[in-house]
């Protein structure tokens, strides 16, 4: 305790001189300076004009199942092998300047790229998704090997601004529990098997959710019981259901919407939607900053 109350001056230090004497910011990607914005932890950071034009938005023409650009209608792929989830949508294309603000967060640890990415992210939200409030989001997990080894999930991270600019339900279900390579390279009939079992619902009752995600539950377990006759019969519901994990109670009933930072095969929502579905959700969409 000691140790923590001693870093405190030395915090309102910084956070004082980056409030009176603030920096001149940078664009993330190319270091553009601005020469009449400041940066540090009050001020919001940006990509400058050059680096914004490098952004190919997912408006229309996209595949109704996959989201795949420049598709419309099905495309092949998904018209050869379904996918589990029923719409994957994405702020923008895989490429230029999405690809480098992603990387920039994933391999970089750029913690500036979150807010940029998670505004992104939530515009693709509103514009895909309308101002909805009957998804229950869900970031897809990462392996605690993995997690440890980068120190963050850039899924929950994103997933997390995004619950807290648009109030939205949110609890973290599922857990990855076989350390896998990374798929980038894999083709989508490789990834399925090696995706196969990789993840699991959360059986902990210290998952993480919002009073949101419990107020959907409590919602839909009332009209659950609603549509049950009276007497012994709904005891025993009550009773199995009390059995439940967390995890499948708060799932089940449910419109899920999975999180992630970029789609490629679809694989990993597949194989996330396999465990939810049998959990009792009724839906399962995909939402990504890119394709």
């Amino acid at each position: 305790m000691r140790k923590s109350w001693s870093r405190l001056p030395r915090v309102f230090g910084d956070a004082l001189l980056d409030l009176l004497f603030p920096a001149p910011a940078t664009c993330p990607l190319c270091g553009y300076i601005f020469k009449h914005t400041p940066q540090g932890r009050f001020f919001v950071p940006k990509l400058c004009e050059r680096c914004e034009q490098g952004i190919v938005e997912h408006t229309n023409g996209v595949c109704r199942t996959c989201g795949r650009s420049g598709q419309g209608g099905l495309c092949g792929e998904c018209a050869r092998t379904p996918h589990l989830f029923l719409e994957a949508r994405s702020f923008g294309r895989y490429a230029g300047t999405l690809e480098l603000a992603l990387k920039g967060l994933k391999y970089q640890g750029d913690r500036r790229f979150v807010r940029i990415l998670g505004e992104w992210l939530s515009e693709a939200y509103t514009r895909h998704f309308g101002h909805a409030r009957d998804h229950l989001i869900v970031p897809i997990p990462m392996h605690p090997v993995k997690q440890t080894r980068r120190g963050f999930n850039q899924a929950e991270d994103l997933s997390a601004y995004l619950v807290n600019k648009l109030r939205l339900p949110t609890a973290h279900v599922l857990e990855k529990i076989v350390l896998s390579e990374s798929q980038t390279v894999h083709s989508r009939e490789e990834r399925i098997a090696s995706l196969r079992g990789a993840f699991a619902l959360s059986h902990s009752n210290q998952l993480a959710y919002n009073r949101r995600a419990l107020r959907l539950y409590k919602e839909c377990a009332t009209k659950t019981m609603a549509t049950r006759t009276k007497g012994h019969r709904t005891g025993l519901s009550m009773r199995r259901y009390s059995t439940q994990s967390l995890a499948e109670r708060l799932v089940r009933g449910q419109s899920i919407l999975l999180i992630d930072d970029v789609l490629t095969t679809g694989g990993t929502a597949d194989a996330c939607a396999e465990v939810l579905y049998q959990a009792g959700a009724v839906s399962v969409n995909v939402l990504t900053v890119a394709r």
